[in-house]
């Protein structure tokens, strides 16, 4: 601690995954999509710069996932279940030999499940981590080749690295979920309704009726983390006012004065920040009921009807 941090005191990282690869993948293929739309940097596709730059990583996170929704499906629908059946059937219809063969490959199953839902993980960050770096990185670029900022302002270009760029790689981060989570809802609607019957599908609707819940939930927090913005870049302007006039607050005596607005100022965005993580935190909280709930409207039904 008492000598400053130097970049030998950081690890080595993978010379793809480093920003000036990734910015330059992306500046590439930016230039790719804008000569396709003639020049129009408004027709231009940035997504599909962003996928054709670093898409193969993401592609391989989302296969993963899928495979391992197929194997989580298939652990608990088939293998699981004949176990149970091969556990209360007379030890005269069944044999040594079928009890090992279905524990061997619910083992190999779990395995390759683990194997998958590690790769995915792994594919999903270094997808994450080359978007935000090279989206840091072709900002930088762009930055440092401007006399000035014109329009935008300092907090702007911190807005963008920091939260959209956090935005993006959570949008990577969790991109298989969103391509695997509805082969997983199909199958198991299928699968639940074939087993059980038509009470299945109301507790498949009680998981459905929860989804507008968590759309409001994720309105609101998108809502409050766009005040946090406003408020963040307000901060920063005034601060950027502060340091450049700093003699002249200090010959005046209003540091006071300034104190007393940049903590009104931080007051907002702290109160914008705690109100969209307690809508975050809820609607984590609710997550886990709703599957238990879904299970007892189901069984209800089931036991109601005479099942």
């Amino acid at each position: 601690f008492r000598t400053p941090l130097q970049n030998t005191d950081l690890w080595s990282i993978h010379p793809q995954d480093s920003a000036e690869t990734t910015g330059g993948k992306l500046k590439e293929e930016w230039l790719k999509q804008v000569r396709k739309a003639d020049g129009n940097v408004e027709k231009a596709k940035l997504g599909r710069a962003f996928l054709a730059a670093h898409g193969r990583s993401l592609l391989f996170a989302i296969a993963s996932m899928v495979l391992y929704q197929i194997l989580q499906f298939l652990s608990a629908a088939i293998f699981i279940f004949r176990l149970v059946d091969y556990v209360e059937l007379p030890s005269e219809r069944t044999t040594l030999r079928d009890g090992l063969t279905l524990v061997f490959a619910l083992f190999f199953n779990e395995l390759l499940r683990s194997v998958f839902f590690s790769a995915h993980w792994y594919f999903a960050v270094k997808a994450a981590v080359r978007f935000r770096a090279s989206l840091n990185m072709v900002v930088f670029d762009k930055v440092m080749r401007l006399r000035n900022l014109g329009k935008m302002t300092v907090g702007q270009v911190v807005n963008l690295c920091v939260n959209d760029g956090h935005r993006l790689f959570e949008c990577a981060r969790f991109a298989g979920f969103m391509v695997g989570a509805p082969i997983m809802s199909v199958a198991v609607i299928t699968y639940t309704t074939i087993l059980i019957g038509w009470p299945a599908l109301l507790g498949c609707a009680t998981v459905l009726l929860f989804y507008p819940i968590q759309f409001a939930f994720g309105k609101q927090i998108g809502v409050y983390r766009s005040l946090a913005v406003k408020a963040t870049d307000t901060r920063v302007r005034k601060m950027n006012e502060i340091l450049n006039y700093v003699k002249l607050i200090k010959m005046y005596a209003w540091e006071g004065a300034f104190a007393r607005q940049i903590a009104s100022i931080r007051a907002n965005e702290r109160k914008y920040l705690e109100r969209s993580q307690f809508f975050t935190a809820l609607a984590f909280a609710i997550t886990p009921i709703v599957p238990v709930i879904a299970t007892a409207v189901t069984f209800t039904a089931k036991t109601l009807t005479g099942g």
